[in-house]
């Protein structure tokens, strides 16, 4: 789930396709817009930064036509309460890490999908992968 506090608004908990805003005044929930893709939150170590325009950029994933996982990200705008769709991220993640820069792009980095080596048999090829991901990284543009 990712939990985080919008400029002059109320906060915001998305998670697996739904979202509410939290009003501590009343401690009372409301439904917002609804996910395009599912969201990447499951672990509850990844984070939806809060980009320089008020919306919030949410990692996600959808599935190709074999139903692997492919990197995906949905925009939230907290004046319209509605989510919409933006440029697919390179490949899906898991427990990575983003950092908003100055210039307001959001750097993407790591992979640690730690639980998914450890249940799987992995061939040393794909271990190497699984080495690679954990250090790869993407910059998202606004």
């Amino acid at each position: 789930i990712y939990t985080l506090s919008l400029h002059d608004a109320l906060p915001i908990y998305i998670g697996h396709n739904q979202s509410e805003l939290y009003d501590p005044v009343t401690g009372t929930f409301t439904k917002t817009g609804s996910m395009i893709n599912t969201c990447s939150c499951e672990d509850g170590t990844t984070t939806a930064p809060l980009l320089g325009d008020g919306r919030v950029l949410v990692p996600a994933m959808n599935f190709d036509a074999s139903m692997q996982p492919i990197g995906a990200a949905d925009l939230y705008d907290p004046v319209t309460g509605t989510f919409s769709e933006t440029g697919p991220m390179s490949r899906y993640r898991n427990s990575f890490t983003d950092t908003l820069l100055a210039d307001g792009r959001v750097l993407f980095a790591g992979d640690a999908d730690q639980e998914y080596s450890a249940l799987h048999s992995l061939s040393p090829e794909q271990m190497a992968q699984t080495e690679a991901d954990r250090s790869s990284a993407e910059l998202y543009i606004p």
